[in-house]
């Protein structure tokens, strides 16, 4: 199941560092060209029965690896899944030639009373060209567990892999493909291409006991699927700016004529600018909802997407500057008078909940756990997050409720913090010795500067009497490694 086999969906040109995404076609579709290109991977020549032709105006009736041209002119659509095969050009808007079904079957007319399958087409002016479906005939050899004939699928509603029963040479449709982050599905090497089963939100792997389902499928015709995702795909329709969650355009510090954007705040001449996405952009939206900017009397309507701001928050795209792409279509969470009224999302009963955890921070902070927790940086990680999930009107019950539950159990982490007991402080035994030496690194942590490629640590002498604080300098070469200060043993035991 790795995500390095044959890519089989074009999504968009990846401009900065963002959601699982796959690479586009650049070309552009001229809909009103005289002659339409269709590349074809292999094909006969039918009449309009569906009958194959053993000849074609007086030549062999087998098609195979050419470009051909035909007089229809394409036609636009904004509903791709309508229609049995479409294509979309860089600014995804969609297109279609019109086609003939017969006998069940979709079929291309290149004149001259020919017919070809639009199954074995695989570009239209040189785009490549999705079905809106596609059928896998279900091989004994695919099933995972051959006994009781069961095929492991992934439930996107139930967040993880279901064992669904299927029958040997049973036909599946599938409707729809995704790389799967789209439905947050990934495995242990990334993330895996995932066909859905029509009618369902469960998903088929594109390796099924590694028979290759993309062959299962198009009997190795270059075709591809509609995609599909559990949020909102959206494209920049120019260039523009990141937002936070305040409606504060998002910033970053640069260093002047550098490639670098993540350096210190101290770090001198920095220049601070704009976080931009470049026109073609595609993003996952998770929330639509009003918010206005500071400054500005009139709310707008912004999405929330997946890429992060400096602070770790979620982005924010206005939705004046995208376009709706596929996956499901998202509804504003409030109104502009509520953003004019800075009304939050979330209730005032979740916002009173986390606002206690968050005013229990300076006697935590102040507390020996949190002083000899080593996971001292983890709470002030949820901290900080809970804290955006408290000050954003953005943020809704689910949103608070996981900065509760999150911060919670940060806080619960922290009691592995407590001093030890042991049975005597001046003979220690190993398996104290062992526990005492987290604490004291904890303590180390805090008492020593972050300096880069410098880390000091606590160390027992081979008694475990003394307890000393060594500096492990790896801007030397070699490293050098001497004792700094000392550490009183009797700070990280009971009393």
């Amino acid at each position: 199941m790795k995500i390095n086999k044959k890519v089989i969906l074009l999504l968009g040109t990846v401009m900065l560092a963002g959601p699982a995404m796959l690479a586009s076609q650049p070309a552009q579709v001229q809909a009103a060209t005289e002659q339409t290109n269709l590349k074809i991977n292999h094909s006969r020549v039918y009449n309009k029965y569906g009958q194959k032709l053993w000849s074609y105006r007086g030549k062999s009736s087998l098609i195979t690896s050419k470009s051909i041209k035909v007089a229809k002119q394409v036609v636009p659509t904004t509903d791709p899944r309508s229609k049995n095969y479409s294509f979309h050009d860089e600014n995804w808007d969609w297109y279609y030639l019109p086609y003939k079904m017969i006998k069940g079957k979709t079929y291309y007319s290149i004149g001259h009373g020919g017919y070809i399958k639009a199954a074995n087409v695989t570009k239209i002016n040189g785009q490549a060209l999705l079905a809106n479906q596609a059928t896998i005939k279900l091989t004994k050899k695919m099933f995972d567990d051959q006994k009781a004939n069961t095929i492991e699928v992934y439930d996107a509603d139930l967040g993880k892999k279901v064992a669904k029963h299927f029958t040997p040479g049973q036909k599946v449709v599938v409707d729809a493909v995704t790389d799967g982050s789209d439905i947050d599905y990934q495995i242990d090497e990334g993330y895996s291409i995932m066909y859905r089963i029509k009618g369902s939100n469960q998903f088929l792997d594109e390796d099924i006991d590694d028979d290759d389902v993309l062959t299962a499928i198009y009997s190795k015709k270059d075709l591809q699927l509609l995609p599909c995702s559990k949020h909102m795909a959206i494209l920049t329709t120019k260039d523009t700016n990141y937002y936070t969650y305040k409606g504060e355009v998002a910033t970053q510090s640069v260093i002047p004529n550098s490639n670098l954007v993540i350096v210190p705040d101290n770090t001198p001449n920095l220049v601070v600018q704009a976080i931009t996405a470049k026109k073609g952009r595609i993003e996952y939206a998770t929330k639509a909802f009003y918010l206005r900017e500071p400054g500005q009397t009139e709310p707008e309507l912004f999405y929330q997407v997946e890429s992060t701001v400096r602070d770790g928050s979620y982005a924010l795209l206005k939705a004046a500057d995208t376009k709706y792409i596929y996956g499901i279509k998202l509804s504003p969470l409030n109104t502009k008078e509520d953003a004019l009224a800075n009304k939050p999302l979330a209730s005032t009963a979740k916002r009173v909940e986390l606002k206690q955890l968050l005013d229990q921070a300076p006697e935590i902070r102040a507390s020996e756990k949190y002083r000899y927790a080593s996971s001292s940086s983890s709470y002030e990680y949820y901290f900080k997050k809970a804290q955006i999930a408290y000050d954003s009107l953005i943020s809704t019950d689910t949103d608070v409720q996981k900065a509760i539950t999150d911060l919670q159990q940060a806080t619960t982490a922290l009691d592995r913090g407590k001093r030890v007991k042991v049975k005597d402080i001046n003979h220690l035994t190993a398996e104290e010795a062992k526990k005492i030496l987290p604490l004291a690194n904890a303590d180390v942590q805090t008492k020593y500067p972050k300096e880069k490629s410098r880390y000091y640590n606590a160390k027992f002498n081979k008694d475990y009497t003394e307890l000393d604080v060594y500096l492990s300098d790896y801007t030397v070469n070699p490293a050098v490694t001497t004792k700094v200060g000392k550490l009183n043993i009797a700070d990280y035991v009971e009393k």
